[in-house]
């Protein structure tokens, strides 16, 4: 915030908005005036606002910020959550562990350990600042998982095996069941996604890396159907433009790449129908 006191304009919009302590030094004031005046543009399209908690306190000087805008806590040093509550505030946590799964600051936790999450613990990437964990109330509304500045073919693969846990932690947090008891009923809901959404699996040998699919050398790739029947159809290009699968080649046995490429593949009924979605895969070859 500070940055915003070199601002030509800000003398002069704060004077003309009465922002007594945005003058006298106080940004955050400005800050909050920013956050209400956003927050009635909202309003006054029939929506409503939610925030992050980087805001301090209630607000400052002339702004004070509404309670009925949810404030989502990830940090928990601008506001705690508990601080938020006690003055009156809904809240969302957004805890970095072990919810934040951001490019390079990627911490996807093991589905294993993040069962054993709950709604009312906030874990942080710099072990400077310590784990807590708060009281259960009923300001809490829910938590959340951020996930952004990714290559998007990690998405699926990523959120598939983590959004079932956060549902199970949150739609009935006190209903507690052991790993295993949970990972059979989500073996059964991947294999019925699986064969409706993505039912062909692209399979590399020998890769440097399972994480980015690297590879040296050449590479052999498999393309295998989950579902009984039905012509896979595939293409290997260098970008990620979803091909014309009706032009495509069919998959009659492996294939090999000798250089970084994207294979993209579809799956037909006997009609020629679509099945399911189209699945892409890039793999990079290391020189």
């Amino acid at each position: 915030l500070e940055v915003l006191k070199t601002v030509p304009e800000y003398i002069p919009f704060c004077k003309k908005h009465g922002l007594t302590e945005a003058l006298n030094g106080d940004a955050n004031e400005l800050f909050c005036y920013f956050i209400n005046r956003l927050d009635d543009m909202v309003k006054a399209t029939g929506k409503s606002s939610i925030i992050w908690e980087g805001f301090h306190g209630e607000g400052s000087g002339s702004q004070t910020i509404s309670k009925e805008i949810p404030v989502i806590v990830w940090n928990a040093t601008y506001n705690h959550p508990d601080s938020l509550i006690s003055k009156g505030y809904k809240i969302i946590n957004s805890t970095w562990i072990p919810w934040y799964m951001v490019g390079a600051m990627n911490f996807a936790p093991s589905p294993e350990n993040a069962l054993d999450w709950d709604v009312n613990e906030w874990g942080h990437w710099n072990a400077d600042i310590p784990d807590f964990k708060i009281e259960p109330n009923n300001s809490t509304l829910g938590g959340q998982i951020c996930f952004w500045e990714q290559n998007h073919y990690k998405v699926i693969p990523v959120l598939q095996d983590r959004l079932p846990i956060l549902a199970e932690r949150l739609w009935n947090n006190t209903f507690i069941t052991t790993y295993t008891e949970f990972q059979d009923r989500l073996n059964y809901t991947t294999a019925q996604y699986q064969a409706l959404f993505r039912p062909v699996c692209i399979m590399a040998d020998d890769l440097l890396s399972e994480e980015d699919l690297r590879f040296s050398g050449s590479l052999n790739i498999t393309l295998d159907n989950s579902q009984d029947g039905g012509l896979i159809k595939y293409v290997v290009s260098k970008d990620w433009n979803m091909p014309d699968f009706e032009q495509a080649e069919s998959f009659q046995g492996s294939f090999s790449l000798n250089e970084s490429s994207v294979v993209s593949a579809q799956l037909f009924d006997g009609d020629g129908n679509r099945i399911g979605s189209p699945v892409q895969e890039y793999f990079q070859k290391i020189e």
